[in-house]
């Protein structure tokens, strides 16, 4: 009579399963029995999916390398639409009334006049406003010869940082010769030889250069 073999299959399965197969060799169980209910008991242990983690060839981050990572990049490395100030647009009516001023031509201040008078396109009576670069700062009071709201003395003066004067002298409902006057009252105050450039413009509509000569 050979010898009968029993061949153990997994030994993962550890101790739990060799004293299961001498417990049933106790209770009169042939080998092939015994194989036989080892194959029904033996629990094959799942295995895990391994995750295999790429490991990239860059520095390893630390608490100096995570704070440089969330530094802002200065505004000139930015993308350029991100900090570039775009381009006014104009409306239709701006542009017509523009194409009947000579943006290179100094007119002559009873001529502006009836330029902006003519180029403003609000629905409202906008007012006619002066805007003046100087020299150097300057401030000035004066009478307006024809005022426009109950203030008949105004003072004007410049910016706090740039020599800049932005004042409304009139409406321009007001007639030609109201406004002419009232122009040359302004740059009589602040003196002629202070003034640089004299534009005049108004609430709605394109700007003209002034011809200081009065």
């Amino acid at each position: 009579m050979g010898t009968t073999r029993i061949k153990v299959i997994d030994l993962s399965a550890g101790e739990v399963q060799l004293k299961t197969s001498r417990k049933r060799a106790e209770r009169g169980l042939s080998p092939e029995e015994i194989a036989a209910a080892a194959k029904k008991t033996k629990k094959v242990p799942k295995e895990k999916p391994q995750v295999v983690q790429e490991q990239e060839a860059q520095q390893p981050v630390t608490p100096e390398t995570k704070e440089e990572s969330t530094v802002e990049a200065p505004e000139f490395e930015r993308p350029a639409k991100e900090w570039m100030r775009k381009a006014k647009v104009r409306s239709k009516k701006y542009q017509e009334r523009l194409s009947a001023v000579n943006r290179q031509k100094f007119y002559p201040i009873e001529e502006a006049v009836e330029l902006i008078k003519k180029g403003s396109y609000s629905k409202f009576d906008g007012a006619v406003e002066v805007h003046l670069v100087l020299e150097k700062p300057a401030q000035a009071s004066f009478v307006l010869p024809h005022p426009f709201n109950k203030t008949e003395k105004i003072t004007a003066k410049t910016e706090p940082k740039f020599p800049i004067i932005h004042l409304a002298i009139g409406k321009v409902s007001q007639n030609q010769d109201q406004l002419k006057e009232n122009i040359a009252a302004l740059i009589l105050a602040i003196g002629t030889q202070r003034v640089k450039k004299a534009y005049i413009a108004p609430t709605m509509g394109p700007s003209v250069k002034l011809d200081l000569k009065l």
